[in-house]
C-alpha cells in the first residue's frame, strides 16, 4: 500500500515536499485514465520528482497495467539508467546520477522520436536517443505486482511540446515546487498530477482507483 502526506522534507536534502504519494515497491500503483502519446512522430515532455528508497529494483514511474514489459518510464534495477520503452519495445536510455534516498527532478523530452533526459535541469548523457513507437500509460508508481516504484513521487506534469532546456531549468525551480498551471509552457500543459494534495489519491490502485487530474 502507499500512503500520501504533506511535509518538508528534512536530513540534508533541501527539497521542500509540500505532496506526494509513497509507494511501497509492490502493488501500490494509482491508476490514471489511459493516454496513448505519439512520442515517436510528435511532442511530449514529461517531468516528475522521485526519491527512490533503493537503486537495485525496476522502479516505474509511469506505465500501463498489466503490461509488464512495455510502455514505461523506468528506472534500472543493475545499472544508473533511465529507459524510455515504446509499445514495440525499443527504448531510449541515459545515465542518471543514483543515489537511494535523495530527491531528483526528471524531465523526459520527446521531439518526434528522438529523446533527452534532463536530471535536476541539467542534460544526461544519452546512450540511445531513439524511440520508433508510442507510449501507452494508465498508472503512476508502477504497472503491476512485479513492477513497482519504490519510494516517494510528486508532480508528475506532462507537456504535449518539446520543452527547451531553459524552460526545464524553469521546471526544476531550484528545488522549489512548482505551479505548471500558471508556470511557463503551461498552454502546453495536458496533465498535472501533484500528489498527495487531497484531489488525486487513490485509497487501493489495485481495486480499480481511477484519479483525476489538475490538468488544464
Amino acid at each position: 500500500m502507499f500512503t500520501s502526506r504533506r511535509i518538508t522534507t528534512i536530513g540534508g536534502d533541501k527539497f521542500r515536499d509540500e505532496f506526494s504519494v509513497n509507494f511501497d515497491g509492490s502493488d501500490s500503483y494509482i491508476k490514471i485514465p489511459s493516454t496513448t502519446f505519439d512520442v515517436d512522430g510528435s511532442t511530449h515532455s514529461f517531468a516528475f520528482w522521485c526519491k527512490r528508497h533503493a537503486t537495485n529494483s525496476w522502479d516505474v514511474v509511469l506505465g500501463i497495467e498489466p503490461s509488464a514489459s512495455n510502455n514505461f518510464i523506468i528506472f534500472s534495477n543493475s545499472t544508473d539508467t533511465i529507459t524510455i520503452e515504446g509499445s514495440e519495445g525499443d527504448m531510449a536510455k541515459g545515465n542518471i546520477e543514483n543515489v537511494a534516498g535523495v530527491w531528483y527532478h526528471f524531465v523526459v523530452v520527446c521531439d518526434s522520436g528522438t529523446v533527452q533526459v534532463y536530471q535536476n535541469g541539467k542534460a544526461i548523457t544519452m546512450t540511445d536517443t531513439s524511440i520508433a513507437s508510442d507510449i501507452t500509460i494508465n498508472c503512476i508508481g508502477g504497472s503491476s505486482s512485479s513492477l513497482g516504484f519504490n519510494g516517494p513521487i510528486t508532480d508528475v506534469a506532462i507537456y504535449n511540446s518539446a520543452l527547451t532546456a531553459s524552460q526545464v531549468r524553469t521546471l526544476y525551480n531550484d528545488r522549489e515546487p512548482y505551479n505548471h498551471k500558471e508556470g511557463i509552457a503551461s498552454s502546453n500543459l495536458t496533465h498535472w498530477y501533484r500528489m498527495g494534495d487531497g484531489t488525486l489519491d487513490a485509497t487501493n490502485a489495485d481495486e480499480g482507483g481511477v484519479v483525476s487530474d489538475d490538468s488544464q
